[in-house]
């Protein structure tokens, strides 16, 4: 592929990969969360002690906060700044791929990982999703391959000590993202690998002294600091958020054993054919005395089998395993004949054949909370998707026997593909999201309306507000802030009863089933759907 061909085909991908993220708005509650937690703290400059509505929030490090935090004040609170962190983590895990690809595999195999990576159905919308997913499996993957770097038979010892000072960096970095499985993930499969291996020299190979001196030089300044600050924080981040959640049931994320097979099958889409293959290959001995694919089969069963043994399960746990199954698809596919390619293909036709019909079957069932009328608009975009990853799998097959450009088309089709069912997902935006509730409410929100969220808080509805609401009644991850630092945020249903019977200004955002309880006092309805209502106060 020649070098300007090249440069077009980057342009279009940074093109699809950024375009849209402001196009969507912001749904409830994991995108409505993180933006406005960063959205207060550029507003506060407080950057040690994150805020949710006012009042401290301890399950989270800062970094991603951080990086939302200064794209606000560069580019404005929008929901293109809000999602562009997790994009630029989506792309950094993909440049890693590539770049430690080609060191160990060259520059064919490299080209197919990155193109497998930036299509992988869970990368690519995890990318364009507001959560703190994509930055720790970003940082989890550039630790990995900077280790696959460093310890590479034909690279060590000249690229030995740089690439794992690039791996402990990261894993710090992984550490300030989300916790303590920036840490644990790692070591955990190096120690597995060291043992199964029996590469005793391996150990020597870490750059210890100097690894764990720059993993505290970035983690340890945060944590001493809000620890400082906060003395209750320290408890509830290592002890109730990382030990409790992992192995104590009743956070609300419980699933079965098998709960992730599924995110493993579609995430993988259009490559879920590879995926056995890869495996089986990934496990076999190589010649080599470091092995490469071993290590990442490695990587991917322990995080798989690690989050499938959690109390605590969400789909985005296992992103981290996505990038090496691309890296490990990408050494398969590279030894296949154009008949066995040319299966491939048609494996994965009929996946995503199979996939449509169960879609269109899920899009006609009744969902109380949701119209039918979001399920047809939604249908269609869904539709167009469909029909763009089969145009991409017919020229992928007429393609075959041309691996990289067949890989391309498939990989292009996939990318437009997941935009448009994430587009389509905004026609349920106006049940999901509080950007409409927040256009109703702002003509009659002065800045001294008081602002009520009763018994029910939606997480976007702050941020397209622009200010803080006091919350009545609830408290769910508001539990630990309340108890030490609550201020004028929170009240009772008493005290909030007392207080709109008060000569002020006032509106009340709550739940469908708790209008009941407040419909005696004096208001007027702005707005209502079958889960939410908000009323404001009538004045004498």
């Amino acid at each position: 592929m020649s070098v300007s061909r090249y440069s077009v085909l980057v342009l279009l991908f940074g093109v699809l990969w950024f375009a849209f993220l402001g196009y969507r708005q912001l749904i409830t509650p994991d995108e409505g969360r993180y933006a406005e937690i960063a959205r207060e703290m550029a507003l506060s400059h407080d950057w040690v002690t994150p805020r949710l509505n006012g009042v401290k929030y301890f399950e989270k490090p800062p970094l991603q906060y951080w990086a939302t935090a200064v794209a606000f004040r560069l580019l404005g609170d929008n929901e293109f700044s809000a999602r562009l962190w997790p994009a630029l983590m989506g792309l950094l895990s993909i440049v890693a791929v590539w770049l430690s690809s080609r060191y160990l595999w060259g520059r064919p195999i490299a080209d197919y990982a990155a193109m497998l990576s930036a299509s992988m159905v869970w990368i690519v919308a995890n990318s364009h999703f507001l959560s703190l997913d994509m930055g720790v499996s970003a940082y989890l993957s550039v630790a990995l391959c900077a280790f696959l770097v460093a310890q590479h038979d034909q690279h060590y010892p000249r690229y030995g000590r740089k690439a794992m000072l690039v791996c402990w960096g990261s894993m710090g970095l992984a550490v300030l993202s989300k916790g303590l499985i920036g840490l644990v993930l790692p070591a955990a499969v190096i120690t597995l690998y060291i043992l199964w291996q029996r590469d005793w020299r391996l150990i020597r190979r870490l750059h210890w002294l100097w690894g764990i001196s720059l993993l505290l030089a970035i983690t340890l300044p945060w944590f001493i600091l809000v620890s400082w600050r906060n003395p209750e924080f320290a408890a509830f981040f290592f002890i109730h958020e990382h030990l409790q959640r992992f192995a104590l049931p009743g956070h609300g994320r419980l699933g079965a054993w098998w709960y992730f097979v599924p995110i493993l099958l579609l995430g993988t889409l259009p490559w879920t054919s590879l995926l056995l293959p890869a495996l089986y290959r990934g496990w076999q001995r190589s010649c080599e005395h470091f092995q490469p694919q071993r290590l990442l089969w490695l990587w991917c069963t322990f995080i798989f089998l690690f989050f499938s043994q959690s109390s605590s399960k969400l789909p985005s746990y296992i992103l981290p395993i996505f990038p090496a199954l691309a890296m490990l698809m990408a050494v398969y596919v590279a030894d296949l004949s154009t008949p066995q390619w040319r299966r491939m293909i048609i494996y994965s036709a009929v996946i995503h054949g199979l996939l449509a019909v169960l879609l269109g079957y899920a899009l006609t069932q009744h969902h109380d909370d949701l119209p039918v009328l979001s399920h047809r608009q939604f249908a269609y975009w869904l539709a167009a998707a469909v029909m763009v990853m089969l145009l991409g799998l017919l020229t992928a097959y007429i393609l075959a026997a041309r691996l990289r450009y067949s890989i391309l088309s498939m990989s292009i089709a996939m990318l437009i593909a997941v935009q448009l069912a994430m587009l389509g997902h905004n026609s349920y935006a106006q049940y999901l999201s509080g950007q409409q509730l927040a256009r109703l409410i702002q003509p009659w929100l002065d800045a001294d309306t008081e602002l009520y969220s009763v018994q029910y808080y939606d997480q976007s509805l702050p941020f397209y507000l622009k200010r803080t609401m006091t919350l009545v009644d609830y408290r769910d991850e508001f539990s630990l802030g309340i108890a030490h630092d609550s201020g004028h945020h929170w009240i009772d249903s008493a005290a909030f009863v007392q207080r709109w019977q008060q000569p002020r200004k006032a509106i009340a955002v709550m739940g469908r089933e708790n209008y009941q309880q407040f419909n005696h006092l004096a208001h007027t309805i702005l707005y209502q759907d079958n889960r939410r209502v908000v009323i404001r106060k009538t004045l004498p």
